[in-house]
């Protein structure tokens, strides 16, 4: 027991200057660069005055998220301009740190700080760019992975709470609330009720005309920019583009409306049994791995959303003696997204937008190859659970 404090303390102690080390370089950054920095806030800044003006919040082209963020913004937006974007990437950050390590800290609690500390540095580097910004992808990807650790403490309406706030921040978090959804009976009545104060929630704080005159000019741009054609962006066309191919128009949205489905349905199986991870990894993996290949405006630094659930993931499998092959895989696939990209950035500018995908599916395929032992007894259970489920769910609509 005394060892395993004194590792602890250790690694606490490294991941300490590691993370203070990130505090101060953002802080150095922004020092320097301000007021010329690049970075988002200023579209979160503006939508947010617009908000408050009644104005409309999609007339330019850089507000991708629905209006609860521009409420959500606003005590930032009130604050001097300098204090604004640096307490905004504080903020940011410090929700990571503290669900990176909730999650870590359940992936293996004997090993929490190793867990912790090396799947933060492996993850760095993919993460930075998104830090550096003070992209809204941060705190999404930190209300996945606190979403996460409640739904293994089996805290139903801390979790739900949190899902519903990743969708207020983004949009993309949708896609692991309906997993969730499906995946788990005592979270129904909690995302529901929760969903209904997030659906409440603008109409507080504007009226009723003008909150749906936005939320109508939020569905319109979000359909527009599922169709982008710009080979610009990392996901699976990120990968075709470089090729010569494209998925476009209704093939385009046909193949990712297909692969959600499959991925919805694939989780609804597994979810029924357990297998050799816990099924809170599964369902994050499946979730991230969706997202930045299906997104069709998955950047570059949305891999902040996927870094850390992997880097968790590969170093919970090193600590399993047959898991170890499949932990260094997977932490390779995740140190690559970050480091590749820049090593070769002047002689191919455009590596990342289709590196960043083909080594997402490094990760995911190392991941079910890893279950796939166990996963015959399991998939053929699931699949009799589930067809029991659904003749019991067909019965009651007769009934």
């Amino acid at each position: 027991m005394t060892q395993v404090m004194g590792e602890l303390k250790h690694w606490r102690r490294w991941s300490v200057l590691l993370w203070g080390g990130v505090f101060c370089t953002l802080t150095v950054i922004l020092w320097v660069t301000y007021p010329n920095s690049r970075d988002v806030t200023g579209v979160y800044r503006e939508a947010s005055q617009a908000w408050w003006a009644h104005q409309g919040l999609y007339k330019g082209p850089g507000f991708h998220y629905l209006p609860h963020f521009a409420i959500l913004y606003s005590p930032f937006e009130m604050m001097p301009r300098f204090v604004e974007e640096l307490l905004w990437r504080w903020a940011c950050v410090g929700l990571m740190i503290f669900a990176w390590w909730k999650l870590a800290s359940l992936a293996d609690p004997s090993r929490r700080g190793v867990i912790f500390f090396g799947s933060s540095v492996i993850a760095m580097a993919a993460c930075g760019d998104a830090f550096r910004s003070g992209q809204a992808n941060t705190v999404l990807a930190a209300m996945g992975l606190l979403a996460a650790s409640y739904l293994i403490e089996q805290r139903w309406w801390p979790a739900a709470i949190l899902l519903i706030v990743g969708i207020a921040v983004k949009p993309l978090g949708l896609i692991l609330a309906v997993l969730v959804l499906v995946g788990y009976r005592p979270m129904v009545r909690p995302i529901a009720l929760s969903f209904a104060i997030f659906a409440m929630f603008p109409f507080f704080f504007a009226p009723s005309d003008y909150v749906i005159e936005q939320l109508q000019a939020a569905w319109t741009h979000l359909l527009t920019c599922s169709v982008v054609t710009d080979h610009r962006f990392a996901d699976i066309n990120g990968i075709l583009r470089s090729l010569g191919w494209d998925l476009s128009g209704a093939t385009n949205q046909l193949v990712r409306i297909g692969f959600g489905a499959a991925t919805t349905l694939f989780w609804m199986v597994i979810s029924r049994q357990r297998g050799r991870l816990p099924r809170e990894f599964m369902l994050l993996a499946l979730a991230v791995s969706f997202l930045m290949l299906f997104n069709p405006m998955t950047e570059v630094n949305s891999y902040v959303i996927m870094a850390p659930v992997y880097a968790i993931l590969g170093m919970y499998l090193m600590g399993i003696q047959d898991g170890r092959p499949y932990g260094v895989a997977i932490l390779l696939g995740v140190l690559s997204i970050g480091v590749l990209p820049e090593l070769v950035r002047r002689v191919a500018p455009q590596f990342g937008l289709w590196w960043d995908p083909v080594a997402t599916l490094m990760c995911v395929s190392a991941l079910l190859w890893y279950t796939y032992g166990s996963w015959r007894k399991e998939l053929r259970l699931g699949v009799i659970e589930l067809a029991r489920d659904l003749r019991l769910i067909n019965g009651r609509i007769r009934a």
